[in-house]
């Protein structure tokens, strides 16, 4: 069992986790400016948490805003490294 298996949920993390999935359901479905003030709602509410800084980092990747896609991903790296936002952090750049 891995580490994050193991330790218990804090209060209000199965909420976030529920409105970070929505942020993608809509900018999966081209619903941008949806995905948008969510994830912005939820970077107002939690600032540092680095999966809010990378789902307004995917919802600008999807809408092709690769500078400010850059911008979230290089904000949730500075919260907590995660090898696969480098990977999403690598794609932005080069199309930037």
């Amino acid at each position: 069992m891995s580490t994050l298996e193991a330790r218990r949920p804090r209060r209000g993390e199965g909420i976030l986790a529920a409105e970070l999935a929505e942020v993608r359901m809509l900018s999966d479905r081209g619903r941008y400016n949806e995905a948008r003030s969510l994830a912005q709602k939820l970077l107002d509410e939690h600032p540092s948490d680095a999966d809010v800084h990378t789902a307004m980092g995917d919802v600008c990747s999807a809408e092709g805003m690769w500078n400010e896609a850059v911008r979230w991903y290089s904000a949730s790296l500075e919260l907590e490294f995660d090898p696969k936002v480098m990977e999403f952090l690598a794609a932005a750049r080069a199309r930037a």
